[in-house]
């Protein structure tokens, strides 16, 4: 039974008031308890107890940690200690709330997760086998980024592309004989990049410090530097889980060679003639100074050759696309704003930049 008493009355005359029951079931219930105060408040109660008690609110899911990436399925949430054994970086990828390992949904391509981070690029005046243009230089990462854990291999190339100009067939084997203007067709195909030359050391130190993300030295079971190649994969990963940095094929980065490395984590692009970035090696090096992990070479961007592959790298997230830009034409100087509109705009649907004259947005 419910409440018996006046003041309750008088709250469950509020609930009519308030809309909770209707005044036809207020006057309704009346009737029925025939004037009787405590009858019609049990009869009222009935009516809110089936009009205004909710059942109970379905707990809520718990909050996805991991960012949503539409590009790829997910093979590993977190690092794996067993493969990064780089206890700091495992940290950094953590605190990304991105996924370690995934698969890219278009090419199949494995990649890793690379934090943001600091390392020294190039090498010291006293390292063996050193060039001039390894000069050391702090490089800050200041964007997450992922990198195919291999080199790309002839079965995803010829998936993308339809046909496999490799010497040394193998459908794991790393595609080789492609040019950089070759690598730049598949990525637009795939929706992927090169990495700059600034990730790939990133990458290929993964923390370390040494000529190799080895150590010191680097032998023939680490690398592969004095054979044919060999299957993507089938050699120790290094700190991060990347495999065959140091030898294999050399791998095509975005930049156009300069004396001087990039300082930054973006590449140097240079002229559109300018020569383009090689690094790690390859299987026929012999000297094991060109697999270092500072080793710079370069080729004309339409070179092909049968120790030459690549890599490939891109972004955690998908560039908001835009569907207007409004002004499209003239100068923002002096004041005059600019409405970008378009979907993914950090949960907003336009972003106005500009009106201030003076102020440079990035």
């Amino acid at each position: 039974m419910g409440p018996s008493s006046a003041d309750e009355l008088a709250k469950l005359a509020a609930l009519r008031d308030s809309g909770a029951i209707t005044p036809a079931e207020f006057d309704a219930a009346k009737a029925k308890a025939r004037g009787s105060d405590v009858g019609m408040v049990e009869l009222l109660w009935a009516v809110v107890s089936r009009s205004v008690v909710a059942p109970a609110p379905t707990p809520p899911k718990p909050a996805d940690t991991k960012l949503a990436l539409d590009w790829r399925d997910v093979i590993a949430a977190e690092p794996d200690p067993a493969v990064v054994t780089d206890a700091a970086a495992r940290g950094r990828m953590t605190a990304t709330k991105l996924p370690w390992k995934v698969r890219d949904r278009k090419t199949g391509i494995v990649m890793l997760l690379c934090p943001p981070g600091e390392f020294m690029m190039g090498s010291l005046g006293s390292e063996a086998g050193r060039s001039d243009d390894e000069a050391q230089h702090r490089v800050t990462i200041t964007k997450a980024f992922y990198l195919s854990e291999t080199e790309v291999t002839q079965e995803v190339w010829q998936t993308v592309i339809g046909a496999n100009p490799s010497n040394f067939k193998g459908a794991n084997n790393p595609v080789e004989q492609v040019s950089w203007n070759d690598c730049q067709s598949f990525c637009l195909s795939s929706g992927l990049r090169l990495a700059s030359e600034s990730e790939w050391e990133y990458a290929c130190r993964a923390g370390t410090t040494t000529a190799y993300s080895f150590g010191a030295g680097i032998t023939k079971q680490q690398a592969n530097f004095d054979a044919r190649t060999v299957a993507c994969g089938s050699l120790p990963a290094n700190q991060w889980g990347f495999r065959e940095m140091h030898g294999n094929v050399w791998e095509w980065c975005e930049d156009g060679y300069e004396t001087t490395a990039s300082s930054t984590q973006d590449a140097v692009n240079g002229n559109s003639g300018s020569y383009r970035v090689l690094r790690g090696g390859a299987w026929n090096s012999g000297f094991t100074s060109y697999v270092r992990s500072s080793y710079r070479l370069y080729d004309t961007p339409g070179g092909t050759y049968y120790d030459v592959g690549f890599s490939v790298a891109r972004a955690p997230l998908d560039p908001p696309p835009i569907s207007s830009v409004s002004p499209n034409t003239g100068s923002v100087d002096g004041g005059t704003a600019i409405t970008i509109t378009g979907t993914n705009l950090s949960g907003a649907t336009s972003v106005t930049i500009g009106g201030a004259p003076g102020t440079v947005y990035a």
